[in-house]
């Protein structure tokens, strides 16, 4: 005799609450353990990824601070510079190449230093005279001219020539800084205010590096002449530092490149506010890639020090990767151990 559906119906959930009776305390037990250790392992990784977060942060830091004290280190020159021409009343070609030949050998990323006048147009002949006569050869204001010669400067409001470099500058005295278009509005902010002023400039790739050229000035006064505070004279000249930013920074990047960090320094608009806090973010929400992002200080620019855990080496090489920070690396010359970072 075959059976109704509703007797059928009932013969299934017999069997469910059976099983349910049977089977149910385990269940619950086994949901109960899942839960748990889900729970464990997401505040097992959130402890990690902080840790991350923090010796990323750390050793970012300390590389920030480490180029900071570098490029510093090259500006302190300039200020003995400036020093040197504000204690004395007259300042030979002899003393100044002491002085310039000594700051390089000191500092190994620094190509140059000098001395420009800043003229007018009315002082010109008798400037150009007064430097031959010193110089003991004909000594002009020049503007580079076709084919790399050089010609003399037009006639303009005033200008602002090379007068003292030292002996490795490529530069030829009496050139004109202000035929550089960057160089007005340069010169026009030293006038008004006695700062440091920095000037990038992009060079030509040099076996396929990127070269970027750093000039910064620094107005310089004729205190025994005038007792005026500095922002109501006009300057009398400016010293000038020559360095290239991809040299300062090569020690650190290799560095990095070796721990499976890429670093890059970004040169943003003049106008950028200065700022020097730094932070830590992943690269993206789907990505578990750590970077850093901080500023240097050069001059009146504010540079941007980028760090990326991008895993250059092999995976897990930084110890910094969220999805790998427990592995193990052996990156002495970075400093870590364990995937803890231990380094200077």
């Amino acid at each position: 005799m075959t059976g109704t559906p509703e007797a059928g119906d009932t013969r299934i959930g017999s069997r469910w609450r059976v099983a349910l009776q049977r089977y149910g305390s385990s269940l619950a037990v086994l949901l109960v353990g899942l839960a748990v250790t889900w729970i464990a392992g997401y505040l097992q990784y959130r402890a990690r990824t902080s840790e991350a977060r923090e010796q990323f942060s750390a050793w970012s830091e300390d590389r920030q601070r480490r180029l900071t004290r570098a490029i510093d280190s090259h500006i302190e020159v300039l200020y003995g510079l400036r020093a040197l021409f504000d204690s004395s009343e007259y300042v030979s070609p002899e003393e100044f190449d002491r002085y310039a030949q000594d700051a390089v050998q000191r500092h190994r990323h620094l190509r140059s230093v000098g001395f420009l006048r800043h003229i007018t147009d009315a002082e010109r002949a008798e400037f150009e005279a007064y430097y031959s006569q010193l110089f003991g050869i004909h000594f002009s204001i020049v503007d580079p001219g076709p084919n790399g010669t050089f010609v003399p400067a037009p006639k303009r409001a005033y200008y602002v020539p090379l007068v003292y470099t030292q002996r490795r500058d490529t530069l030829p005295q009496g050139i004109d800084a202000l035929a550089n278009p960057l160089m007005p509005p340069v010169i026009e902010a030293l006038r008004r205010e006695p700062s440091a002023r920095a000037v990038i400039a992009e060079g030509s790739p040099t076996d396929g590096m990127q070269r970027r050229f750093v000039h910064i000035y620094l107005p310089v006064y004729q205190h025994h002449v005038s007792k005026e505070p500095a922002a109501q004279q006009e300057p009398y000249g400016y010293v000038r530092l020559r360095m290239v930013l991809d040299d300062i920074i090569a020690d650190t990047a290799d560095e990095a490149l070796a721990a499976g960090i890429e670093q890059t320094l970004i040169v943003p608009p003049s106008n950028t506010p200065l700022a020097t806090e730094g932070t830590v973010r992943q690269t993206s929400a789907l990505d578990s890639q750590l970077m850093w992002r901080g500023s240097i200080v050069l001059a009146d620019r504010n540079l941007i020090l980028q760090l990326r855990d991008a895993g250059l080496q092999r995976p897990c090489s930084s110890g910094f990767h969220l999805a790998a920070v427990d592995c193990r690396v052996d990156a002495h010359s970075a400093g870590y151990r364990d995937g803890v970072f231990s380094g200077s």
